[in-house]
């Protein structure tokens, strides 16, 4: 691609061809084959014969298969279509693009060859969440330790009323920051649906781009079954450990002032760098309850420098592909140097050396493919368990730093609202709504915490009395 079209380079030294010269609109990227650049020989396509561009003009973005001979079809895409997610077929010449709307997900089929005026439906999933509604979505201004005037996505339950304070979920990812535009996006369908559509992606070639963390979305659950849920903006200029409190807790304080918060039935969680984050606000902190870290990173910043993937620890290179080594030192985990050139940068960066400061209560959710590897959430769930600290921990076997299975998803949602339901001493009635007494949440007394399964029964809409327990 240059100068917003499509060339054609041959190997035999002839002049190189334009194949969109009377085509408008302007040719954006390559869509299709995964792994496209904007200068990709056309033998490397593994003998395609079509490939998918993206164009920009007065319709908006538009989708086309694009062949040799600079032949352009359109591609009839559903209007629910998610653009940035799709699966193509060099054998068979298909495409197949997922959809996401209020009543659930979709994959539809097209024939590249065609355009498919009439896409097919391949199969329906996560309809049954047509019942949940969308939270109400709010910014809220604060400023940080450090002057910077930031912003903080709010997301209240659908049935929010004004005066009564929320238990409430602050979600972290360290160098995450939020403004209005970026923030619209977690309450959008694509948002609320995708989580399941990864297991699909498994049945369609080249549909990797279809994975997402499921934590991008459990504020979306979460708020629909009463919590209120807060995304602070993270900047980090230096050893995150040391910056969290300064950008994190302004922005709780903030959110408090507007009147949303329970402050007795605080909670954080994260996944990733933001399990790192989670646990890190713990050991700095006593206002939160509980907290939840889904395959938390830099536990130990040595030992992240040092370990073996887990996905490439038995393949041929595992010495050389080594993703967290390039996190710690020029990514978020920001050491920039080998922990033998400044060992007292590593200490300053690792929260296993704070342990002992951690009073909460700490889900750790881990799958063993992890490309982190297990051994981040096993430093800080044994320094707890030799503490005697109140720590879970989960193991999902086959799983990577994204979640794939379906039910291993709802498992780690179910598993995550009622540790905080739990330790937020949250009563519910029988159909999960929040009991309240003076704009607050009672007490469950003597009542036993509700379970695992209830809580997916509860997610699901399941309400069948045998299964309430």
């Amino acid at each position: 691609i240059g100068g917003d079209d499509l060339w054609l380079l041959r190997t035999d030294g002839s002049e190189p061809e334009n194949l969109t010269a009377d085509f408008a609109p302007g040719i954006m990227d390559m869509q299709h084959p995964a792994g496209a650049t904007p200068f990709l020989a056309w033998p490397r396509l593994t003998n395609a014969s079509s490939l998918v561009v993206r164009t920009e003009g007065t319709e908006g973005r538009t989708y086309y298969s694009a062949d040799a001979d600079g032949h352009l079809v359109r591609l009839a895409l559903p209007e629910s279509a998610i653009d940035t997610s799709m699966a193509y077929s060099v054998e068979t010449q298909q495409f197949v693009v997922p959809a996401a709307t209020d009543s659930g997900l979709a994959l539809w089929q097209l024939d590249l060859e065609t355009g498919a005026r009439d896409p097919t439906p391949l199969f329906r999933s996560n309809e049954l969440l047509e019942e949940v509604d969308r939270p109400t979505t709010r910014m809220v201004d604060y400023v940080n330790a450090a002057g910077d005037r930031l912003q903080a996505g709010v997301l209240l339950p659908p049935d929010y009323v004004h005066g009564r304070k929320y238990p409430t979920i602050v979600l972290v990812y360290p160098t995450f920051l939020y403004g209005r535009s970026s923030f619209d996006h977690l309450t959008e369908p694509y948002a609320r649906w995708n989580p399941s559509l990864m297991a699909a992606s498994h049945d369609f070639r080249e549909a990797t781009s279809l994975n997402r963390p499921p934590y991008s979305q459990i504020g979306q659950l979460a708020a629909s079954r009463g919590y209120v849920v807060v995304y602070p903006s993270i900047p980090i200029r230096d050893v995150p450990y040391e910056e969290l409190m300064g950008n994190v807790m302004p922005a709780v304080d903030a959110v408090t002032a507007e009147g949303y918060v329970d402050t007795t039935r605080l909670f954080v969680q994260g996944e990733s760098n933001g399990g790192f984050g989670t646990i890190a606000l713990l050991s700095l902190t006593d206002r939160f309850r509980a907290g939840a870290a889904h395959v938390p990173a830099f536990v130990n910043s040595i030992s992240s420098y040092g370990i073996m993937q887990g996905d490439e620890r038995y393949g041929d290179y595992p010495h050389v592909v080594r993703r967290s080594r390039v996190e710690m030192l020029g990514g978020q985990g920001r050491m920039h140097v080998p922990p033998w050139e400044n060992p007292e940068r590593y200490m300053r960066g690792s929260v296993i050396f704070h342990a002992d400061k951690i009073h909460a209560a700490l889900l750790l959710t881990q799958g063993d493919m992890d490309f982190l590897g297990m051994g981040q959430s096993e430093e800080i769930f044994l320094a707890l368990t030799d503490l005697g600290r109140r720590a879970e921990y989960v193991r999902y076997w086959g799983e990577g730093h994204r979640f794939a299975s379906p039910a291993n998803i709802v498992d780690l949602y179910a598993r995550t609202l009622a540790w905080f339901d739990e330790f937020g001493d949250i009563a519910r009635n029988e159909r999960g709504e929040l009991l309240w007494r003076d704009n607050r949440v009672i007490s469950r007394g003597d009542a036993p915490p509700r379970s695992r399964e209830w809580m997916i029964a509860l997610l699901a809409g399941d309400f069948d009395p045998p299964v309430l327990r």
